[in-house]
């Protein structure tokens, strides 16, 4: 076996080759303007010369310059990678034959009920169901009680972008708080359906980390905000069914020092 050789610290992979050939063989990558831009911390200057790249309006940015930039950035990795698509598909399809189209968790009980997720093949979102677990062979699988309480599928239908953050039954099993983000922002909408009825509830909570916990009174749930720099800084107190003036703040102080998280 020879073993090949790789490039040493500081040395290009392209030196020694003329530059008409590393034009042709490789596209050639945009390049950001500098632009001059410089901000103060604790007496130390700090020069940013990209800074521009920044939209003010972020995460919705429409700043032609910044928009025309992604948009050279998006063709030259198009034009790197398009001579390598076979190879791309190839590597794609063998990683896929490799995963269960239809996997499923291992049922487990909660309470009064046993919980699971699968695939249905050929998507790639999963589908959440539970049954009673007052029955003999309730613990080996889905049984003829089996319901839906959340469908990701759905959820995800005519979207760009669908994340489930998490999901959270209430203990006496009748509420299930559940988190979504829908644009890729990592700011989850925390959401409410009754389990009991299969209707959604009319709670809504944007800008939070997407984790829930279920109080003792199975009313009401603990959930983390972030802020503007995505830090989670404050704990609340949601009761279901209460309007968002009611929402309690349990745990709030220097958002720089820590990092708070419900569990």
């Amino acid at each position: 076996m020879t073993r090949q050789p790789t490039s040493s610290p500081g040395r290009s992979d392209t030196e020694g080759i003329p530059e008409s050939v590393v034009t042709d063989l490789w596209p050639t990558p945009p390049v950001a303007e500098k632009r001059t831009y410089s901000l103060s911390h604790h007496g130390v200057t700090i020069e940013d010369p990209w800074h521009w790249l920044r939209d003010p309006n972020y995460p919705t940015v429409d700043d032609t310059d910044i928009l025309a930039y992604l948009t050279a950035e998006n063709e030259y990795f198009q034009a790197s990678m398009s001579p390598h698509k076979q190879l791309v598909d190839t590597i794609f399809e063998e990683i896929k034959s490799r995963q269960q189209p239809d996997l499923s968790s291992v049922p487990w009980r909660r309470g009064d009920w046993y919980y699971q997720w699968s695939f249905q093949e050929g998507s790639q979102y999963r589908v959440w169901q539970r049954w009673p677990a007052d029955v003999p062979e309730a613990r080996e699988g889905p049984t003829a009680d089996a319901n839906t309480i959340l469908d990701e599928p759905d959820l995800a239908k005519d979207r760009e972008y669908f994340r489930l953050g998490s999901i959270s039954v209430s203990n006496d099993g009748s509420l299930l708080a559940f988190s979504t983000d829908t644009d890729g922002s990592e700011r989850f909408r925390m959401l409410v359906k009754d389990l009991e009825t299969g209707e959604m509830r009319q709670d809504e909570i944007a800008g939070t980390t997407g984790s829930a916990v279920w109080a003792a009174d199975d009313a009401s749930f603990f959930y983390t905000l972030v802020d503007e720099n995505w830090r989670p800084w404050q704990v609340r107190r949601h009761v279901v069914g209460q309007p968002a003036t009611e929402r309690r703040s349990c745990v709030r102080g220097d958002r720089f020092r820590l990092f708070r998280r419900v569990i």
